[in-house]
């Protein structure tokens, strides 16, 4: 089996194939595995949070996503690295981090489970083109060509081309005949033209953000919120960031801020705030 991309989601791929009793080769396209498990909460690495359902999740069938998630919920996954010499602890908000603060544990217990499974590394070495004949899956790298019945692709979607995550994977998968659908940006900071809050950079409060479409409410996220040199980052602006950016084009699109944020409803309950104060 060949698993391509070594992260987070390629690390428990390969092992839990492996475990299974196949015999698996891990490649990765930067000579370094595990970029941005090294970069994830603040180089700390949030793991997962302590309650984790079906609404944390953007895209995808919610029944679907659900099916993953009792299959290997939190506490299950806090469990599997707590066994693997990993413990973790709750912070406030319900987000899990090794108890030493360091993302460097979590990749090399990764290595150390692939050493112990036996499993056949391939960093440094990206898979250029991949096909499939009488059964078995041909992928080409600048080494040669490797040869596996079985390919599990986990190599990020587009979110930072330095450490491999440059679209490759949707490269792959639309030449095996797989439909993509069109990706928006998440997960980013918001920034402004110009403005006042600039002068107040490095703050960091409780706010709320409300996104107005064409003078609509659609969304409210709520949250930590930090002020910066070039506009509005942490929790609450960069969960707001997949809506702003998958706004329709030409609609007139603004955001509000909530300085002093009400009670929020959970997100199983549409998320948003209770009774939103004034922007």
């Amino acid at each position: 089996m060949a698993v391509i991309g070594a992260g987070a989601a390629g690390f428990m791929a390969a092992i839990a194939a492996a475990e299974s009793g196949a015999r698996v080769t891990l490649y990765n396209s930067h000579p370094l595995p595990g970029l941005k498990i090294l970069m994830s909460g603040g180089t700390r690495c949030n793991v997962t949070h302590a309650v984790v359902g079906p609404e944390s999740f953007h895209g995808g069938s919610r029944p679907a996503i659900g099916l993953v998630l009792k299959s290997f919920p939190a506490d299950a996954v806090r469990r599997w690295f707590e066994a693997r010499g990993v413990p973790l602890k709750e912070e406030p908000g319900g987000k899990l981090f090794p108890v030493g603060d360091s993302a460097r544990a979590v990749v090399a217990m990764f290595e150390a489970e692939l050493d112990r499974l036996g499993i056949r590394r391939r960093f440094g070495h990206p898979v250029t083109s991949m096909t499939r004949r009488d059964g078995v899956f041909h992928l080409d790298t600048p080494a040669g060509t490797d040869s596996a019945r079985a390919v599990i692709l986990t190599s990020g979607g587009l979110s930072y081309p330095k450490t491999g995550s440059d679209g490759s994977g949707y490269r792959l998968a639309r030449g095996m005949g797989h439909a993509i659908t069109p990706t928006t940006p998440a997960l980013t900071p918001l920034v402004l033209a110009g403005g006042a809050l600039f002068d107040l950079q490095g703050l960091t409060l409780p706010a709320a953000l409300t996104l107005r479409i064409d003078g609509r409410r659609r969304v409210t996220r709520a949250g930590s919120l930090l002020l910066t040199h070039f506009g509005l980052s942490g929790p609450a602006a960069l969960d707001m960031s997949r809506h702003w950016l998958g706004a329709p084009s030409g609609a007139d699109r603004r955001i509000f801020v909530h300085w002093r944020p009400g009670p929020a409803r959970s997100l199983a309950d549409g998320g948003g705030l209770v009774d939103p104060p004034g922007a």
